[in-house]
């Protein structure tokens, strides 16, 4: 059809700041799925892109009934499909129903069998089940909902893994965990994402890595530390690496096939001076002043700064792009076959996860404590 009087390049302009916004490309190559998202979101029917939090709760952990129990500075949240909250911790593992109201506590720290010494990512398993890994003691520990020692496993792979929170059980299906590749005598070293069965053989090595400099012997030093940021729900893991210079999240099966890469332009975020003072400000002593000396920072923030799947297989990606109120961030909502659909402001906070339609923020407070704030989602 012709159309007298508007030049084709305004009908392109027209069509592309629509309503629907920019529809993704998808192309297919070896059997995994790309999608190719633009800055603008794409509206699809029957798909809500923004959600408001309506507040339900509000766990206050510097209380002092709390602190008489033993609770420290958490190490983990976990939340169970009946809404009962798993708060660890180095003296155990605290539990509290729905409503906030504390149930019990279980575990301890120790050498012993069902014993832990530096805690790391809690998860709630399909069976039930409470599993985390034991850095101190390189096991994984099983207990049931009600605090019964289950089990323990021992770290049999000999793989060298990146912290407390590097190591994490999927289910009956194995373990995922952030294995170092690390030489001391070595200028650099590198982590990345590996996949092991139960019996800890490898099965896989998903595509995520972060190499990272030896300050000890490398000339120079970057002092931002990326991270490979990952969220797991239904057999499924969503993983990005900070090391990445685009906007990506990769989707594997728990036996490590690649299934679709999530991509998406984005608009780079400066790192501002005063981050750099912070980080700086903070490093003392010998090592400080060498930091300092090889020290340097990137241009610019990672595209990606944390993930987060919700019921549905929404993925939620927070960004380092400042929100319209003083420290908010915006984080880009995308539907579950990987359509950008919306951009959401949200509060900064220590530590964010979903479960089902809830939403969990750990705050911290002015007095250096924390409290859990629990949201109700609300789609629209």
């Amino acid at each position: 059809m012709r159309t007298a009087g508007i030049p084709a390049i305004l009908i392109i302009f027209l069509a592309a700041c629509a309503p629907g916004g920019v529809k993704p490309t998808r192309t297919i190559q070896n059997g995994v799925e790309t999608v190719m998202n633009r800055t603008v979101p794409y509206k699809l029917k029957n798909e809500a892109g923004s959600f408001s939090l309506s507040e339900e709760l509000v766990l206050d952990l510097e209380r002092e009934d709390l602190a008489a129990k033993g609770l420290t500075q958490p190490r983990g949240f976990e939340v169970a499909p009946g809404g009962e909250m798993f708060v660890l911790c180095e003296s155990g593992i605290f539990v509290f129903d729905a409503s906030g109201r504390f149930l019990r506590k279980f575990g301890r720290s120790g050498q012993g069998p069902g014993e832990y010494q530096n805690p790391g990512r809690l998860r709630v398993l399909d069976s039930g089940e409470l599993a985390f890994y034991d850095g101190g003691g390189d096991k994984f520990l099983y207990f049931n909902a009600e605090g019964a020692f289950l089990r323990e496993v021992r770290n049999t792979s000999k793989i060298a893994i990146f912290g407390p929170n590097g190591a994490l059980c999927l289910d009956g299906a194995g373990y995922l965990f952030e294995e170092m590749d690390f030489d001391p005598a070595k200028a650099g070293m590198e982590y990345h994402l590996t996949l092991t069965g139960m019996d800890f053989h490898k099965t896989a090595r998903l595509g995520e890595s972060i190499s990272k400099e030896n300050p000890l012997k490398a000339n120079r030093y970057n002092l931002f530390d990326g991270y490979i940021k990952y969220a797991v729900l239904g057999g499924r893991i969503y993983a990005a690496s900070q090391g990445a210079p685009q906007f990506e999240i990769n989707l594997y099966n728990f036996q490590g096939r690649w299934l679709r890469s999530i991509q998406k332009e984005w608009r780079k975020v400066r790192i501002p001076q005063s981050y750099k003072d912070a980080i700086l400000g903070a490093s003392k002593g010998s090592l400080g002043t060498m930091l300092k000396d090889k020290g340097y920072f990137p241009d610019f923030y990672p595209a990606i700064k944390e993930l987060y799947v919700d019921g549905r297989g929404r993925l939620l990606v927070e960004t380092y792009e400042a929100g319209p109120a003083k420290e908010e961030t915006i984080v880009d909502v995308f539907s579950p076959d990987g359509t950008f659909i919306g951009e959401q402001p949200l509060a900064p906070a220590l530590a964010r996860f979903i479960k089902g339609d809830r939403f969990y923020a750990l705050i911290e407070k002015e007095s250096g404590f924390q409290k859990l704030m629990v949201y109700k989602m609300n789609w629209h």
